[in-house]
């Protein structure tokens, strides 16, 4: 047990990030302090963090073309099925249903169980979307 400098609430080891520099290894803040703070700070310095990415990639194009390529042969399947949902849709020959889940009509995406299936899709909305992947 441990005690967060943020809410200063007793909580588990596992609630705490790891930090090889503090005497017992792990942050002063448990993971939703740290959440929590870095969300307020990204919000407050939002103009200057965009600022510094942007001049970052412009000074570093190599690192962005490298992580695109690994990003591409992870994801190789996935982004193929992407296109082909996406070039059916564009063409007329697939046409986007309402949410399976919660039945919100408009904007809803296509989710695979199964890459190498491409067409078999599920409708989902985006909160509905993102819900599947968390559980998954």
């Amino acid at each position: 047990m441990k005690i967060c400098s943020g809410c200063k609430i007793s909580k588990e080891l596992r609630d705490f990030h790891r930090n090889y520099l503090m005497k017992d290894g792990l942050q002063v803040w448990c993971k939703n302090c740290k959440q929590t703070h870095s969300k307020k700070y990204y919000r407050k310095n939002m103009k200057d963090i965009k600022v510094r990415v942007q001049k970052y990639k412009k000074e570093n194009p190599e690192v962005g073309k490298r992580a695109d390529v690994r990003r591409r042969k992870k994801d190789c399947k996935k982004i193929k099925a992407r296109n082909i949902v996406n070039n059916t849709i564009r063409g007329s020959w697939l046409i986007p249903q309402p949410c399976e889940i919660c039945g919100v009509t408009g904007r809803t995406e296509g989710h695979h169980e199964d890459y190498d299936k491409p067409l078999e899709t599920t409708w989902l909305c985006k909160k509905c979307h993102l819900d599947v992947h968390r559980a998954n």
